[in-house]
């Protein structure tokens, strides 16, 4: 589950997070890394208001930002004791969610300032043409394969847009049992290759993870902004 754009994960909002953050920084006297590295943390915040680290299988980007790695499992050793954290909530019922967190280091000992939030730093993914281009690239690939298998409904294709722009792991949700529908449909976001621009943080490259929500049936198209 998301939260709801209105809805806070941590009392006082994200700047009170890194507030916390940098002040258990210097109390564990963590240091600088040598280079400006930065690293992504994917937690799950439990209903009960508790977090928990989601292991990362990606040793390749581990290994190129190991210090800003172990910063951040250092900070969240402590951090998981906070209680500050909120759960999602939907009316009177508390859900489990994701919520994804930077850490720079070098942001966070040397260049720390009231207020400070990393996303102040943050340019998303975009597309080479604007969200135009990429709307009516999108219809372009996708409305044949859709109307081809006769699927409707409302698909979600989440992928990641790399350093280098290049995408990687795409999935689509629901689970569609029909092998061939799925090698399509990834076979028509591949020929979208090259026009990917790769997210930034203060000016570096990194991973981003894009959805992007399609609502076909084989009579019209309703394409939805992505999300990432």
């Amino acid at each position: 589950m998301n939260f709801q754009k209105k809805q806070e994960f941590y009392k006082g909002g994200v700047t009170e997070l890194y507030k916390d953050i940098h002040q258990i920084s210097l109390d564990k006297k963590l240091s600088t890394c040598k280079t400006k590295e930065i690293y992504h943390a994917k937690l799950l915040l439990t209903k009960d208001s508790k977090i928990k680290f989601i292991t990362d299988f990606d040793s390749v980007n581990i290994n190129k930002n190991k210090c800003a790695y172990d910063f951040t499992l250092e900070i969240l050793k402590e951090l998981k004791n906070s209680d500050k954290w909120i759960s999602a909530k939907v009316g009177e019922k508390h859900f489990d969610s994701i919520i994804r967190l930077f850490f720079v280091p070098n942001h966070l000992l040397e260049n720390y300032t009231e207020n400070y939030n990393p996303y102040k730093f943050y340019i998303p993914v975009t597309y080479i043409g604007g969200v135009g281009k990429m709307n009516k690239d999108i219809h372009d690939q996708f409305m044949a394969i859709f109307s081809d298998y006769h699927v409707n409904g409302k698909l979600f294709l989440d992928f990641v847009v790399d350093e280098k722009g290049e995408i990687v792991n795409p999935i689509i949700t629901p689970k569609v049992d029909n092998e061939s529908f799925n090698q399509d449909i990834f076979r028509a976001l591949n020929r979208t290759k090259g026009q990917w621009i790769s997210a930034k943080l203060d000016g570096i490259s990194i991973k981003s993870r894009m959805t992007i929500p399609l609502n076909f049936s084989v009579n019209f198209y309703d394409f939805e902004d992505p999300k990432n």
